[in-house]
């Protein structure tokens, strides 16, 4: 692939395509928008013209897809922290989760009801494993406390 004038190499399509994604970013592309819907805040800004009309769609693409996943990435990250936040124990229920925090953005940033509910039963098995794992070592230290009080006695 060459740059527009002719004497692009790869380190020149590799640096223009870098130019084109930062005024994608500067010109604040919606990361759920189209290119149609986008174009009009782009096409006169000169980093436009550094890529050919099949490259710049590619990078725009590109572009909106890496975005979408950062945003949806993000909003998990912030819906996992509402769960740690919203002191859930083992026997919470996603009912009772979801009625006390419906209003809250971290939730309604996760816009579908399924996986928010898929989310949250992922956090409480979590929780529920660590239960187990808690209560697991406590036994073996009661049994460990036990023995070392039959020995102390046997000697």
């Amino acid at each position: 692939m060459e740059a527009p004038n002719g004497c692009g190499d790869g380190k020149e399509l590799v640096e223009f395509q870098k130019q084109f994604r930062e005024m994608l970013i500067k010109k604040q592309v919606s990361a759920f928008s189209t290119w149609e819907d986008e174009l009009h805040k782009i096409v006169f800004d000169p980093r436009y013209l550094l890529l050919v009309s099949k490259e710049r769609k590619q990078a725009f693409e590109s572009f909106v897809k890496e975005r979408a996943d950062e945003e949806r990435r993000a909003k998990k990250e912030r819906f996992t922290e509402l769960l740690q936040e919203a002191n859930l124990s083992s026997k919470s229920s996603f009912s009772d989760f979801s009625s006390k925090y419906a209003k809250d953005e971290r939730f309604k940033g996760i816009e579908k009801m399924r996986e928010r509910e898929s989310l949250f039963q992922e956090f409480v098995s979590d929780l529920q494993l660590r239960e187990k794992e808690k209560h697991s070592q406590k036994e073996k230290v009661r049994i460990l406390l036990h023995l070392s009080a039959n020995i102390s006695k046997a000697t």
